[in-house]
């Protein structure tokens, strides 16, 4: 049900002779920013519908239909209702303390 909602709903917004081939990464991508976040469905909603998407494209893969998922990585667009942290890389000083450190004398002889 959730994969024929959402071929349903992207299928919409292509012409009608539109063929799953010409499907690209910026397509799809549009789809979820134009569409699927303006919408105001919850984030897990749009997760399950680009998941619902990009598990129909692997069956397509496996048929020979297609050569690319283009909605792997799609689903990692935030709508903006809450931003993480970005992480930053170790310094050289903090793996070096990191990869010297005597693991029992922190964790204990677990």
């Amino acid at each position: 049900m959730q994969h024929a909602l959402a071929v349903r709903e992207f299928a919409q917004t292509q012409p009608s002779n539109y063929a799953v081939r010409g499907v690209d990464r910026r397509t799809a991508g549009e789809f979820v920013s134009d569409v699927l976040l303006r919408s105001r469905a919850s984030q897990a909603m749009v997760h399950r519908q680009i998941a619902a998407l990009s598990s129909m494209w692997q069956r397509l893969i496996k048929r020979g239909f297609v050569a690319d998922n283009p909605w792997q990585g799609q689903g990692s667009v935030a709508n903006g209702s809450r931003q993480e942290p970005s992480k930053r890389a170790d310094t050289a000083d903090e793996l070096v303390t990191l990869l010297t450190a005597d693991p029992v004398a922190i964790m204990g002889q677990r």
